[in-house]
């Protein structure tokens, strides 16, 4: 509870509604849109190329597989840079007292 006895009321309800503001953009239309919009354009020329000649699956495949090894690095990579932020900003938050 020591963290909420230092902020003011003000900055707390300032950084809950930005949360909640952008928890409600992941799951309104827009958020869901862009899920499955992207999903869409990645199994959709696997169901349409494979009706049409088993030859034109090859291309798809293979970006699905490079897609799915070349963002593999990205979470370890977003770990880091969301510590490093977080470190600072509370470094910074402290600096202030």
């Amino acid at each position: 509870m020591t963290f909420h006895a230092l902020q003011s009321v003000g900055d707390l309800m300032a950084r809950a509604s930005n949360d909640i503001r952008e928890v409600n953009y992941i799951f309104s239309p827009p958020g869901i849109n862009m899920v499955f919009g992207s999903m869409n354009f990645l199994f959709i020329p696997l169901i349409i190329g494979g009706r049409i000649h088993p030859a034109l699956l090859i291309t798809p495949v293979l970006f699905i597989i490079a897609y799915f090894f070349g963002s593999q690095p990205l979470p370890q990579s977003l770990t880091t840079c969301y510590q490093q932020s977080a470190q600072q900003f509370w470094c910074d938050e402290q600096s202030h007292r």
